[in-house]
């Protein structure tokens, strides 16, 4: 397998759909159009992210300006970069004109930005159908609104303004896009207008984002400040626009944020574990790996699919181990770990025997956690590091 993704009937004018669409499951890195033939590169940050998206193609084909797409692992590793005067390469050189559909770009982003900063920022100006978040060229967001005069007063209003005082500020422009393909009602994507499934775990865990409100998102970025441009005052407002209902609309929305994303995502603490190699599968060899990152509960070998379960302590500890897991080479072999929608593992029935054998480990002394706190994990490397170890004469 491979992180980037084959795409038939791909032309060069569905660049910004396919970015954001592909964006959905994780980071895009690269794109690459090839001429004539109806064909496109995408790469993904990691071979998770393109099994996702392809896994997720199958299921449910995926139509932009109205022709299907085809997706299906590259033979290629990755895409090289060729210079931008190669025609083989697409790179939108025409301004679009006023359109519904605006594309920002965040320039210096110190704090998360997710849909639900992008609605309350832009709400005020018009109704928003739909918005997707996505790193390309950095932090960039595409919001489409039920009219074009309403992108438009969002343009003039918001284009140059910082969202948080002298942080991510806002360069806007028209978007080539005709429409947005959202899938699923994320962090990182929304549909306003069509009832869509809650995603019940980010699919793309590669991205390297919190949940904005979530304690690692705190730890990371610190304290949130008040967000300076939805102040309306500080803003041309469209006619007919109360300046104090949009600033207590959008401070309401803002504040209410961290509640919002707490309850819409229900994270469990199981977690799925493909592309194991035979060395490694069976429950010690498993155990030794994730019990650096967390308390293992449980673990389950379905030895028919090559493929384990990993029940952890908690939603936290098994976070952590899949965000230091998740795409580890391993005996020539790319790990994929996901979350589980099952909030815990079953036992395997005494009275027959098994294909799927399961292992207590909720009482091993290797559990280490002792607090529930992880601190001090890193990524497996080829150096170890040992403590405790008895004065040794040199």
């Amino acid at each position: 397998m491979s992180k980037v993704v084959h795409v038939r009937n791909a032309t060069p004018d569905m660049n910004e759909e396919l970015v954001s669409f592909a964006s959905q499951f994780g980071v895009v890195t690269a794109v690459c159009h090839m001429g004539k033939l109806n064909q496109a590169l995408v790469e993904m940050a990691s071979v998770s992210a393109a099994s996702a998206l392809i896994m997720h193609a199958r299921t449910s084909p995926v139509q932009i300006k109205g022709v299907q797409l085809y997706f299906s692992f590259s033979k290629s590793q990755q895409i090289n970069q060729q210079p931008r005067h190669d025609p083989s390469t697409f790179s939108p050189k025409s301004v679009a004109p006023p359109h519904r559909i605006l594309l920002f770009s965040i320039l210096n982003p110190l704090y998360a930005i997710n849909v639900d900063v992008m609605y309350a920022i832009t709400s005020p100006y018009g109704t928003v159908q739909r918005i997707v978040v996505f790193n390309k060229k950095g932090v960039q967001a595409l919001v489409e609104f039920d009219s074009t005069e309403s992108a438009q007063a969002a343009k003039e209003a918001l284009d140059g303004k910082d969202i948080y005082t002298g942080s991510c500020t806002l360069k806007i422009e028209y978007s080539h896009a005709e429409w947005l393909n959202v899938q699923a009602n994320t962090d990182k994507t929304r549909d306003y207008v069509t009832p869509l499934r809650a995603a019940a775990s980010p699919v793309f865990p590669a991205m390297g984002h919190g949940r904005a409100g979530s304690p690692a998102m705190r730890d990371h970025y610190g304290v949130l400040p008040p967000m300076v441009n939805v102040n309306p005052y500080s803003m041309d407002m469209p006619p007919g626009v109360d300046p104090n209902e949009t600033q207590a609309a959008a401070m309401e929305y803002y504040h209410n944020l961290e509640n919002q994303q707490a309850s819409a995502v229900d994270v469990h603490p199981v977690l799925m574990v493909y592309n194991i190699p035979e060395k490694v599968f069976n429950h010690d060899w498993l155990f030794n790996l994730f019990c650096v990152y967390g308390n293992v509960v449980k673990i389950k070998c379905l030895l028919e699919k090559v493929t384990a379960m990993v029940q952890m302590q908690d939603s936290a500890m098994a976070e952590t181990a899949m965000n230091h897991l998740n795409g580890l080479s391993l005996f020539g072999e790319q790990l994929q770990i996901t979350l589980s929608r099952h909030p815990f593992i079953l036992d395997s029935r005494p009275d027959k025997e098994s294909s799927s054998p399961s292992k207590d480990f909720s009482g091993s002394p290797l559990n280490r956690f002792k607090s529930g706190a992880v601190r001090r994990v890193y990524r497996p490397s080829s150096t170890l590091y040992f403590t405790n170890l008895a004065k040794v004469s040199p």
